[in-house]
C-alpha cells in the first residue's frame, strides 16, 4: 500500500504543487528585493562613481581608469536591476531559475570581494560589513530557492 502511494500520481502533483507555489512566491520576492537593492546602487556608481566607492568602501576614486571601471559596474548593476524587474513577472518560468543562478553567482562573489577588501585592505566603512553581510544572506536565499527547484522537478520512479 505504502508503495502504490508513494507512485500515485495525484499525491505527486498536491506536492509538487505545493513547492512549486512556495518558489514561485520566495523567486518573486527574491527577483523584487534585487531589483529594489541593485538598481540605486547601479544608478549611484554610473551617476558618482567616486562618492558610491567612497560611502560604501572608504576610499575614493581618483585615477580615470577607476572612474571607468566603476560605471561599468554600475551599468552592470543596473542591468541586473532591470533583469530582475522584469524576471519578477515569470517567477515559475525556467528564465527566473537561470537569473536566481546569475543572483547567486554575483552574490557569492560580491560577499567574497567585500570581504576580501575589508579584511586584505583594510577599506571599511559603516556599510562594508552589513553590506557583505545582505550579499552573503541574498546568495543564501538565491540557493535555497534553486533548491527548491531542483527538488521540485519530476523525478522518474524506479521500478
Amino acid at each position: 500500500m505504502l508503495d502504490r502511494t508513494l507512485r500515485d500520481e495525484s499525491v505527486w502533483e498536491i506536492g509538487k504543487g505545493l513547492e512549486v507555489d512556495w518558489y514561485e512566491r520566495m523567486t518573486k520576492l527574491l527577483l523584487t528585493t534585487s531589483a529594489i537593492l541593485e538598481l540605486p546602487v547601479g544608478l549611484a556608481l554610473l551617476l558618482a562613481p567616486s562618492w558610491t566607492a567612497s560611502t560604501l568602501l572608504g576610499a575614493s576614486l581618483e585615477a580615470p581608469i577607476a572612474l571607468t571601471v566603476a560605471r561599468l559596474c554600475g551599468a552592470g548593476l543596473l542591468s541586473l536591476g532591470v533583469v530582475c524587474a522584469m524576471a519578477r513577472r515569470h517567477a515559475a518560468d525556467s528564465a527566473a531559475s537561470a537569473v536566481t543562478a546569475g543572483l547567486l553567482i554575483y552574490n557569492l562573489g560580491a560577499a567574497g570581494v567585500l570581504a576580501h577588501s575589508a579584511l586584505a585592505n583594510g577599506l571599511t566603512t559603516l556599510f562594508t560589513w552589513p553590506i557583505t553581510i545582505l550579499h552573503a544572506a541574498m546568495a543564501a536565499w538565491c540557493a535555497a530557492c534553486l533548491a527548491s527547484v531542483l527538488r521540485a522537478a519530476p523525478r522518474p520512479l524506479r521500478t
